[in-house]
């Protein structure tokens, strides 16, 4: 849930981002946005890459396991391996590769600001 509330996917009463603040617990959650999922996820993922700092093009599969903890053995890796790569193009307006290794790009207008961590971008 916190995941979910930090990607900025739960709607309040009026269809807005409930936000990641001291009234969140507090706040009916009304309704879902429609690409919770993507955004929940690629919310995550642009986590990962800014707390670890050292993540590249290698990680795809370790990032794969830690993202979906995946158990059925009836979804191949490679679909779960392709997901990530489709979460890291959605996030192209927040991660940037150089080289091989993963890193969060900061906008002018945040410099010196703290990283943004609501709303990941989605489809």
């Amino acid at each position: 849930m916190k995941a979910m509330l930090c990607a900025g996917v739960l709607l309040n009463a009026r269809g807005e981002a409930i936000p990641a603040d001291i009234t969140a617990q507090a706040t009916p959650v009304a309704a879902l946005r429609d690409d919770y999922r993507n955004a929940t996820e690629a919310f995550l993922l642009r986590f990962l890459i800014g707390r670890l700092g050292d993540v590249t093009t290698r990680d795809h599969t370790a990032l794969a396991h830690v993202l979906f903890r995946q158990f059925d053995r009836g979804v191949p890796l490679e679909d779960l391996e392709d997901r990530v790569v489709i979460l890291l193009a959605q996030l192209a307006g927040y991660v940037e590769l150089s080289g091989d290794v993963y890193s969060l790009r900061v906008p002018p207008s945040a410099r010196g600001a703290p990283p943004p961590y609501v709303n990941a971008p989605h489809a």
